[in-house]
């Protein structure tokens, strides 16, 4: 029933006459399962809902974010998707970087590599996560650094820029990434394309699980 909850999101009629609010949620971490409790309320003086709630159930959990406040407006049209870059870290190569040498500009190298996540990655994958500290390793003359393959030649371009040695020291594929390997991993995200693509963050509440149930409760 995941599927009718997440249709009826996405009507004209929904936007403009419900809200969906967050009652309730738990997370058995040994078990991975995440259940969340939403709730169908009426926001239209002139237009009658009838209440409604769902339980949403996701299986072999690896990520929530966004649940903390009760109110999910603008975010009510649910989407699910298998390609995302929050899905990056489960379906994709790890790569692994050894550099060397001096930036000829380290302040246009930061500006280029934030602009880089920022374009690639719709600032999903925040900048200071993947290359934390980066600055004071790289003015230590070598430092390694890892990213998801996707950003592999947007970043050998901006290395060659400034005129840095770099190496591709390591892949990390499969089994080799460990509890990243997740390949049947999607992403229940409440959004609002009109708010802003899902592609782009915006502070949107997600769940990264590998399967996705929904029943109507009351």
């Amino acid at each position: 029933m995941i599927d009718e909850l997440i249709n009826n999101s996405n009507t004209e009629d929904f936007y403009q006459n419900c809200d969906l609010i967050t009652e309730s949620y738990s997370f058995n971490t040994k078990e991975k399962i995440f259940e969340l409790i939403v709730s169908v309320n009426q926001i239209s003086y002139g237009h009658p809902v009838e209440y409604q709630e769902w339980k949403i159930t996701c299986k072999e959990t690896m990520k929530i974010n966004g649940f903390d406040l009760d109110l999910m407006m603008p975010y009510v049209k649910m989407k699910i998707m298998d390609k995302h870059p929050l899905l990056w870290l489960y379906h994709k190569d790890e790569l692994h970087y050894e550099l060397k040498g001096t930036p000829k500009n380290i302040y246009e190298l930061g500006f280029d590599l934030i602009n880089m996540f920022e374009t690639e990655t719709g600032n999903w994958i925040p900048f200071h996560e993947v290359l934390w500290n980066f600055k004071q390793r790289l003015k230590a003359g070598k430092t390694t650094i890892s990213i998801p393959a996707p950003l592999q030649k947007s970043l050998e371009k901006i290395l060659n820029k400034q005129e840095l040695s770099f190496k591709l020291t390591e892949y990390s594929s499969g089994e080799e990434k460990g509890y990243a390997d997740k390949p049947e991993t999607k992403i229940l995200m409440f959004g609002n394309s009109d708010v802003s693509p899902y592609e782009y963050n915006l502070g949107q509440p997600y769940i990264i699980a590998e399967d996705f149930k929904a029943e109507r409760i009351k």
